[in-house]
């Protein structure tokens, strides 16, 4: 339970067991039905005494007047036809666990599903980089790559392929997504990533977490040992100090920067910047305070991953049902809109909420907003809830979605 899927699991778990509408229902229909045949029973009672009747024989009849108005059958049947319900979506190849869930989904007002891998394809591919102040397209980097050992670009193919994961049996490719097509960035441009792992061995590894946003990977080289870091944008820039123009270590110009990568997320691309330091040797702190502050920004890294092409029909068949799709991710908040937009799920100038602003916003005021708020970006996992109750406590039903331990549906 100390893992982060712990930590996710803990969080449902306290959430605890929500009746369906249908047992709301029931419920309310028992405890009408209990008053009508109490008041029912009471008069018959009060009717027979006054008339002479035997208070005994009265009190009897009353009873039985009240356990045959009881429907016995009524648990049965409602039985039946969730298992008839759960019949005919098996016939829709969708399978169910429990028989609740039949009325649940029925009653469902709100969609709240993860961007990657579940609305995308979560195949990404390098379209565009960002460096030496210029943005050039991915395919005509390796010429600019190749040259000046310590230009931008060329650590930027390094970092690529060293700050990563990523693995290769044969033909075939395995890791994460974004990963994978960083390694195939390496590669295509010249950097292999079996011999530079080889010539640049690692020392040590920060893993990427969703608190920090980043991820390094430190090396012994033959001019000491250096350090790569890739993550989101806010992150890299928050512990940079400078920036590599061509080969020349200047001052970190962030004005230069955030125009770049609002066109990059504008498009739909997910952007990663990625960042360096050198050291004399082996730092003695291997930790995140110690390693990760005056980076050395390095470049950005533009990565398109296109909507699955059933996600178009999935979204419009759910507004057809009177079901609003929501979108929830960590990616940027112009990227998440622009193919929240491309999917129709945001509509015009449609209101894009950040993980720092729910974080920011009491759960009352979030209840008053929630229901025209239609994608919420950069949103950590634990989040995820606060969305789910302030839907709930506006009387609304609703399924998650998703994918991926970073973004695991609440």
């Amino acid at each position: 339970m100390e893992t982060e899927l712990g930590k996710i699991a803990s969080m449902i778990q306290a959430e605890g067991d929500t009746r369906t509408p249908l047992q709301r229902k029931l419920a309310a229909f028992g405890r009408r039905l209990a008053l009508l045949v109490l008041f029912i029973c009471g008069v018959i009672f009060a009717m027979g005494y006054l008339r002479g009747e035997s208070p005994l024989l009265m009190f009897m009849t009353a009873i039985s007047l009240a356990v045959a108005v009881i429907p016995e059958a009524l648990p049965a049947v409602v039985t039946i036809s969730l298992a008839l319900g759960a019949k005919k979506m098996v016939r829709q190849k969708a399978l169910i666990r429990r028989l609740s869930a039949v009325e649940t989904l029925g009653a469902v007002t709100h969609i709240c599903t993860d961007k990657t891998g579940t609305l995308t394809r979560n195949r990404m591919t390098v379209t565009q980089l960002f460096a030496d102040g210029r943005t050039i397209p991915a395919a005509t980097s390796a010429r600019d790559a190749g040259g000046a050992g310590n230009s931008s670009l060329f650590h930027l193919m390094a970092a690529a392929a060293l700050c990563n994961d990523a693995r290769t049996n044969g033909d075939t490719l395995s890791g994460d997504p974004t990963e994978t097509a960083l390694y195939v960035l390496a590669a295509e441009n010249g950097f292999d990533p079996v011999k530079l792992a080889a010539q640049f061995p690692r020392l040590a590894e920060l893993p990427f977490d969703a608190d920090r946003k980043c991820m390094t990977t430190i090396h012994e080289g033959s001019e000491g040992v250096v350090s790569y870091t890739k993550g989101g944008l806010e992150a890299i820039l928050a512990r940079s100090s400078s920036m590599l123009s061509g080969s020349t270590i200047v001052s970190l110009d962030s004005g230069a920067v955030h125009p770049a990568n609002e066109a990059m997320a504008a498009s739909g691309q997910r952007v990663l910047a990625v960042a360096m330091r050198r050291w004399a040797s082996l730092p003695e702190d291997i930790s995140s305070e110690a390693i990760e502050k005056d980076l050395t920004f390095l470049a950005l890294v533009g990565m398109e991953d296109p909507p699955r092409e059933e996600a178009f029909d999935a979204v419009a068949q759910c507004k057809t049902a009177g079901i609003i799709p929501v979108m929830i991710t960590g990616d940027h908040p112009a990227t998440a809109a622009a193919i929240a937009r491309r999917l129709s799920i945001l509509d015009g100038e449609g209101e894009v909420m950040t993980g720092p602003q729910l974080e920011a916003l009491p759960l009352h005021e979030l209840e008053k907003r929630v229901e025209d708020i239609r994608v919420y970006a950069r949103v950590a996992p634990e989040q995820k809830l606060k969305i789910v109750q302030a839907l709930k406590d506006r009387g609304k039903y609703v399924a998650m979605t998703g994918d991926g331990v970073n973004d695991a549906p609440a």
